[in-house]
């Protein structure tokens, strides 16, 4: 960590110039190329072209659904494993789930949605992560075959007859999708792939204004002058795209377009029905983010890009970021100067009610020289996080689009790395701030008064051995908090001296209206992915095993039933026996480790893994973009 903290100062005293260069050399590593183009669909299939249409009326609503590890629709759970392909669990008696079939697929099974009796899964042609680090398919005899896509790959599956479960389509794409989103009846998909060209008329200001507007052509780039085009070759830069997929059909899907363009896709945002922001690294640019409007408000799939603006600084996830009506609100940190940087962090509005010239509305700094770990919007109000050695908590009012303010902050202990709104209550997950026994922490804040936000209640989960962590600090999807049940569930990782093992499990956590009480814990073989509760039974998922438990009884939970879904010998004949992650969760520092960087920023959000020297180098890259704030 202190290499990596000296490669960090002394890549800030480098000349821009010189960083730029060395950034796009490790972008070129790290997202491999990918020079095909997307398959197109039988022409009998395809609509008519790209439509000008008028945008529809917001008041016909389209359903807006986000994929998961795991879908629970009619009595069954439908797994996407990254080991095994598709799974499904006959749950229609909970305490009695059983394995009911199964489709092995290629690559490694990033997650899924469930429409209409098909499952639509998303799988990688990337590494596997064993313990954190990325290690190739065929790094072994024994380990995984090498995928036949490069890319990602969509398989449809027609999953009907439970236990005969039928691929009827699949869909390759070239590069490496970040992010999916289902709307009504198109399934869109975001990801980054390196291109040959800078696309010309890239002169994006700070207000919001970029030429990258147009349709795409048969090569999948932005229509633009030729001879333009020609003056500004200079680099390999990456390029990101969206595809769409109609699912009207879910029998006979088919691909209805793609938009490609210059910039990364690290994270979209989808909270309305006819707008997708792609947001990215700015890669000629360092700590700036490229935000692209993907106007997605035909019915049938079509797309059309429209303005793209660039975003002082950098943000960390998809929760730095939101729309509401016409205002994009996003929250980032800034950095002025090469050495010594002064950052800051900032919330920036801009309007989108004209998606062809977005401006800036408004610019709000909240703090100077603190990092920022969550950001939760919620309407017409937002919540930040930051920290130093205490975690200030900011209540932002966000009623006057060109003027928002700080409502009110409060200093509260430890580090947050989520937040999740509850109306006049906050519940901020973290860690508390103790070095030596860092642990997993809750705090219950109550927010009925913007002006003056009060902590009610907190909780520092654990006891056993000389350190716990969760891996809800890494994957938001992993916590689960039931409201209605006054329930909260959070797994944890430790390690055993006794047993020289780690432990995993999920804590159960009472969330009364002013109170959180720590309850009992469930045990599980293997890092806890999801936990939920069906029929008043909790059911707990990692890669390895699936249980069910009763949890009457919340301070003494008794397992009922379990189901393996990998073996420990299957594991290890398949060379994968070292890929458990709790080693990885117990090890992964929130505040400092590279590698919570490497699998939650690049490993993940780009589905690209390199091996080796380019890993290093890679996180070195992390240590520049990212960890320069971590101090």
């Amino acid at each position: 960590m202190f290499i990596l903290s000296r490669c960090s100062a002394l890549a800030r005293s480098l000349p821009p110039g010189t960083r730029t260069a060395i950034g796009l050399f490790l972008l070129a590593l790290l997202l491999p190329g990918c020079a095909s183009t997307t398959p197109a669909p039988p022409p009998s299939s395809q609509p008519d072209g790209p439509t000008d249409t008028e945008v529809p009326d917001d008041t016909i609503y389209r359903e807006i659904e986000e994929a998961d590890i795991v879908k629970f629709e009619g009595g069954y759970f439908y797994l996407a494993n990254r080991w095994t392909g598709l799974r499904i669990i006959d749950a229609r008696t909970i305490e009695r789930p059983l394995m009911a079939g199964r489709v092995t697929t290629q690559g490694r099974a990033v997650e899924l949605f469930v429409r209409d009796e098909h499952v639509f899964m998303l799988s990688s042609a990337d590494f596997f992560y064993c313990a954190g680090v990325p290690v190739g398919y065929d790094a072994a005899e024994t380990a995984p075959a090498t995928p036949d896509y490069e890319g990602s790959r969509i398989t449809v599956v027609d999953v009907s007859d439970k236990q005969n479960p039928a691929i009827v389509a699949e869909f390759d794409l070239d590069g490496f999708v970040s992010s999916t989103r289902r709307v009504e009846d198109v399934l869109y998909a975001a990801g980054s792939f390196p291109n040959d060209y800078v696309l010309p008329g890239d002169d994006v200001d700070t207000n919001g204004d970029a030429s990258t507007n147009g349709d795409a052509d048969t090569n999948g780039a932005v229509s633009t002058n030729e001879t333009a085009k020609a003056a500004q070759v200079q680099f390999e830069l990456p390029r990101a795209f969206v595809v769409s997929i109609n699912i009207a059909d879910p029998d006979t899907p088919y691909l209805v377009d793609q938009e490609v363009f210059f910039g990364d896709s690290f994270e979209i945002n989808v909270s309305t029905q006819n707008a997708m922001f792609v947001a990215g690294v700015d890669p000629t640019m360092p700590d700036t983010t490229l935000v692209t409007y993907v106007d997605i408000s035909d019915f049938q799939g079509n797309i059309r890009l429209r303005d793209q603006f660039r975003v002082p600084g950098v943000m960390s996830n998809r929760f730095f970021m939101d729309q509401h009506e016409d205002v994009f609100r996003i929250v980032a940190e800034e950095f002025e100067g090469i050495y010594p940087t002064i950052w800051r962090v900032c919330l920036f509005h801009y309007d989108v009610g004209n998606p062809d010239s977005i401006t800036r509305l408004a610019r709000l700094p909240l703090v100077q020289n603190e990092g920022i770990r969550s950001v939760r919007f919620d309407g017409l109000r937002a919540y930040a996080a930051t920290f130093t050695v205490s975690d200030p908590l900011f209540v932002l009012d966000l009623s006057d689009p060109a003027d928002p303010t700080i409502a009110g902050q409060i200093d509260i202990t430890g580090i947050s790395t989520h937040l999740v709104p509850l109306g006049d209550r906050l519940l901020s997950f973290g860690v508390n701030n103790s070095w030596e026994r860092r642990r997993p922490s809750i705090t219950l804040f109550d927010v009925s008064d913007p002006g003056a936000p009060r902590s009610m209640s907190r909780i520092v989960l654990g006891s056993r051995g000389d350190r716990i962590t969760s891996g809800a600090n890494f994957d938001e999807k992993a916590i689960q908090v039931l409201e209605q049940e006054q329930l909260i569930l959070v797994p944890f990782t430790y390690y055993d001296s006794d047993l020289f093992d780690y432990v995993d499990g999920v804590q159960i956590v009472d969330l009364l209206l002013t109170q959180l009480q720590e309850r009992g814990e469930v045990t599980h073989h293997g890092l806890v992915r999801r936990s939920e509760t069906v029929d008043e039974r909790l059911w707990v998922l990692s890669d390895e095993a699936f249980k069910v438990v009763d949890i009457d009884d919340r301070d003494e939970p008794r397992d009922i039933a379990a189901l393996d879904i990998i073996s420990d010998q299957e594991l290890l004949d398949s060379g994968l026996w070292t890929c458990r992650d709790s080693a990885y969760a117990q090890d992964s520092d929130p505040l400092y480790d590279p590698s919570y960087y490497w699998d939650g920023y690049y490993g993940v959000a780009c589905g690209a893994g390199v091996p080796g020297a380019a890993m290093a180098l890679t996180l070195v890259l992390a240590g520049v973009c990212r960890l320069r704030v971590r101090r």
